[in-house]
């Protein structure tokens, strides 16, 4: 009998998911991404919000030579800096790799993110996609997803040393 009430279980999460990713559907999410929002709630509070972004005027930033791809990420992190509310850091990963070559610009909130349910967070997703897409006209900049598998009970080298500086 548990056995058939947790297969039940599972498959009632399973309608619920897919009904979240049919209402998120402009988010482009799968069922896994819902679980690590589930896991990014149970692990506390959001506290970046991060856009990739993978092309430049309509041109991919892997067909860049080096010296364009320096200076479409100068100009980008220069619009990027002029927006109403800027990223916090912009940097460029995977130059030149076997991975394609993305610009991530992060937003760290002034206060931490808590959400206590996928909705919730799918919402305030949805509210940052559509700032990206009001706001950045010169490139296809879309969420990315690795702020699902942060952990903001890591510490860093810089909270290491405010500690240190602050708390010691």
């Amino acid at each position: 009998m548990p056995e058939e009430r947790r297969l039940s279980e599972v498959g009632t999460e399973n309608i619920h998911l897919e009904a979240l990713l049919e209402e998120y559907k402009e988010l482009g999410l799968e069922i896994d991404d819902l679980k690590q929002i589930q896991s990014q709630i149970d692990r506390g509070a959001v506290y970046r919000l991060a856009a990739q972004i993978k092309d430049f005027k309509g041109q991919p930033l892997k067909y860049f030579s080096k010296i364009g791809l320096n200076a479409a990420y100068d100009s980008i992190k220069s619009r990027l800096d002029s927006l109403p509310i800027e990223p916090d850091r912009t940097f460029l990963i995977n130059e030149f790799s076997e991975f394609e070559t993305v610009i991530i610009a992060d937003w760290n909130p002034p206060f931490l993110l808590k959400c206590s349910s996928k909705k919730e967070l799918l919402d305030i997703l949805i509210k940052f996609q559509k700032y990206l897409n009001s706001e950045i006209d010169f490139c296809d900049a879309s969420i990315d997803l690795g702020i699902l598998s942060d952990d903001p009970a890591v510490e860093t080298k810089r909270s290491l040393k405010f500690k240190e500086l602050f708390l010691d």
